[in-house]
């Protein structure tokens, strides 16, 4: 049996998806949760509100069982407010109520802070959470 890193970020991705889909908040209505930026994606048709989730910083913990990450989210959306309040959703949401097959715990990291999207023009914001991951085996 072999102990490797299972895809947390995966699982955080379909978790947040789960999670937005839904919401009563107009600006999480049809947000789109991903790993990487959509390939169509270009300033004439931005497609937003759009969440990206990527894996910062994995270190070992309690090498084979635990691990630690930092995940940043990053929200665009067509107004700076929106983009941050997106965002910060997105942190308290998996803050507040996740824990899955390998993500065992999350807590709040930075953010929001907002940006503007220089290739798009579009809003932006990133927040970051902290998680520990359990090892899976093959």
């Amino acid at each position: 049996m072999t102990t490797v890193m299972g895809d947390h970020v995966a699982e955080l991705v379909a978790a947040l998806q789960d999670l937005l889909d839904g919401r009563g908040e107009a600006y999480a209505a049809g947000a789109h949760v991903g790993t990487r930026l959509p390939s169509t994606r270009v300033p004439e048709s931005p497609q937003v509100p759009y969440v990206l989730v990527a894996s910062d910083a994995p270190v070992p913990v309690a090498w084979p069982v635990l691990y630690r990450d930092t995940v940043r989210i990053t929200a665009w959306h067509g107004r700076r407010e929106d983009a941050r309040d997106l965002a910060a959703l997105c942190q308290g949401l998996l803050v507040a109520s996740y824990s899955g097959p390998l993500v065992r715990h999350v807590w709040a990291g930075s953010g929001p802070l907002a940006a503007t999207d220089s290739e798009t023009g579009l809003e932006m914001a990133s927040v970051t959470v902290g998680v520990s991951v359990r090892l899976a085996t093959a």
